[in-house]
Parts: C-alpha cells; structure tokens; sequence
C-alpha cells in the first residue's frame, strides 16, 4: 500500500504536498506536488457502506488529474482508477462497485476537465510502460 501527504484545504479540498510516483499495467503516472483535487466523490449517505473520500485519496487524486488533465480519456482513466484500487488492497467487490460508479457518473465530471486542462497537464506526466 502506498501512501500519500496531502493538506486538507476545505470541504473535499485536498492539496498533494509531495510528488506522487504510480504505475499500472499500462501506465507509469507522477503527479507533482502542489496540485488541488477533491477526492473521490462518495455521497455521504454512503460512506458508511464505501468509506469516505480519503479513504482513496491516492486513487481520487490521480484520477481527479486524469480527469482535469484529459491526458488520457476517460475510459482509461477509469481502468487506471480501478487498477490503483485493486493495488491498494481495495475489496475487490467494493473496487468494482467504485469503478462502475465513475462509469456511470463520471461522463458531466470529466466534460469539466475542459476548463481545467491547460492548469492540470503542469501537475501530471503519463508514460506508456
């Protein structure tokens, strides 16, 4: 399991205060630190159920700055999502339901990252492994 050091700014706002170094089966990901993201977006009537946004903030912030970046598109940003909760030991149950859920609502979240996509690709470099 890989940790990450982040500085709570507010309600679901989250800074990265160190460098961020992942790799899936596809992608070797860095964030750098300095970068804002709001963690995952869990509906509080679920986080008994699912656990709270920083229960994945590892996972949320590197999709957050897949999504926001749009280095990737967003089915591959959602297969790294999920790749990174099974590497963080994610119920694997749990993992397919939090992977399906930004299938089915990540689509108005990821049209967002048009605003943001100049501001993000200065906070992410993705390499094809």
């Amino acid at each position: 399991m890989q940790y990450i050091d982040i500085r709570i700014l507010g309600y679901r706002k989250y800074q990265l205060l160190g460098d961020l170094h992942v790799e899936t089966s596809k992608y070797r990901i860095m964030l750098a630190a300095g970068m804002i993201f709001n963690g995952a977006d869990i509906p509080e009537a679920f986080w008994s159920l699912i656990g709270c946004p920083l229960d994945f903030a590892l996972e949320a912030a590197v999709h957050d700055a897949l999504y926001r970046s749009r280095v990737l598109g967003r089915k591959d940003s959602d297969e790294v999502f999920y790749e990174l909760m099974q590497q963080q030991g994610v119920d694997s149950v749990k993992a397919r339901k939090m992977y399906l859920g930004v299938r089915i609502g990540g689509a108005s979240a990821y049209e967002e990252g048009m605003s943001t996509m100049a501001e993000y690709r200065d906070y992410i470099r993705v390499e094809v492994v």
